[in-house]
């Protein structure tokens, strides 16, 4: 039989022994996760309710980490400093709520939102502007008002004479 510790610390704890904070057996952060997952497919899918990013969450002495890095701690080791935790999707990984080990992989935050399926990632692999010219390192020039925010070059110049010519008129 198993539930919550009677002195409110959040661990589910297995009652072996008479009830008292010391005599129960603390279940491990990895240990509560794969209780409360299912197996779909080759997906670990949590079952518990997910976090409003759509990641599934786990407290754990007061304080919320994601389950997958979790899991991606226990059974792989530490995430590398100044990486994320992705899903990858050619593993088969489908669920934002999934925690298989082998689904997940450490990159940089720009990697994960390029592989992502967002309008972000859509826009990162633009190559050709909306007139057709190439967006290649030479024909860019950062936008000043939006910090990543691409524009072409001869667009701009193009824009730029046609109201020259306007206010001349």
């Amino acid at each position: 039989m198993s539930g919550l510790c009677e002195c409110g610390c959040g661990y589910i704890v297995a009652r072996r022994f008479a009830p008292g904070h010391n005599n129960y057996i603390q279940k491990q952060p990895w240990e509560r996760v794969l209780a409360r997952c299912v197996r779909v497919g080759e997906c670990l899918v949590w079952q518990g309710a997910p976090k409003p990013d759509g990641y599934g969450g786990l407290s754990v002495r007061g304080k919320q980490f994601a389950i997958h890095r979790i899991m991606y701690e226990h059974f792989v080791g530490p995430i590398p400093p100044g990486l994320v935790i992705d899903h990858v999707k050619a593993k088969g990984c489908r669920f934002t709520t999934c925690c298989e080990p082998t689904h997940l992989e450490p990159v940089t935050q720009r990697e994960n939102v390029r592989r992502s399926d967002n309008i972000v990632a859509a826009n990162m692999a633009k190559t050709h502007c909306l007139r057709g010219h190439p967006l290649t390192k030479d024909n860019l020039f950062p936008c000043s008002f939006r910090i990543g925010k691409r524009k072409c070059r001869i667009c701009a110049r193009e824009y730029a004479s046609i109201k020259w010519t306007e206010l001349k008129a």
